[in-house]
């Protein structure tokens, strides 16, 4: 069965699950490609806002898609 985020009563919570996913995400790829070797308060704090200022938008998504890719840009 498939779910829409628009006509799901379940949309808040799932768009602030997408948010945190997001954060964590960014967070982790920030720190993996080396931008800060070590965690910055600041910067994660930075981070925080703006993907909490991204969910009243992330509301009104109607489906989300999440494509994975190998280190050879093939889909998982």
């Amino acid at each position: 069965m498939k779910y829409h985020l628009f006509n799901s009563r379940f949309a808040s919570e799932t768009a602030r699950i997408l948010v945190e996913f997001l954060e964590v995400a960014i967070t982790s790829i920030v720190f993996l490609k080396g931008v800060y070797q070590e965690r910055h308060p600041q910067l994660r704090e930075y981070i925080h806002s703006a993907v909490t200022g991204l969910l009243p938008f992330v509301h009104k998504v109607s489906t989300v898609t999440c494509f994975f890719y190998l280190s050879d840009y093939q889909v998982i």
